[in-house]
């Protein structure tokens, strides 16, 4: 049950950042790579971001250390995901 309830919680998280411009390949619409602003991308860094590599590290997509930069593993696990 606990796994369910992440996945959603995952799921929406990414699926409000994918409305807010974020791409998993890095893109954006916008933004100046601070997850401060709503909108995740590759080189933002923040709260946003350690939140969503605990949750998908939760889920086993991410194995990397928690490190709140988006970079290569998170844009990594964000595509598995």
């Amino acid at each position: 049950m606990k796994k369910k309830i992440v996945s959603v919680l995952v799921a929406a998280a990414l699926a409000s950042f994918t409305a807010l411009g974020v791409s998993a390949c890095g893109g954006s619409s916008g933004g100046s790579g601070s997850s401060s602003g709503g909108s995740l991308k590759y080189g933002s860094t923040g709260s946003d971001v350690l939140y969503v590599q605990t949750a998908l590290k939760s889920l086993k997509y991410y194995t990397a250390e928690i490190t709140g930069h988006f970079g290569s593993k998170t844009e990594d696990a964000v595509k598995r995901f």
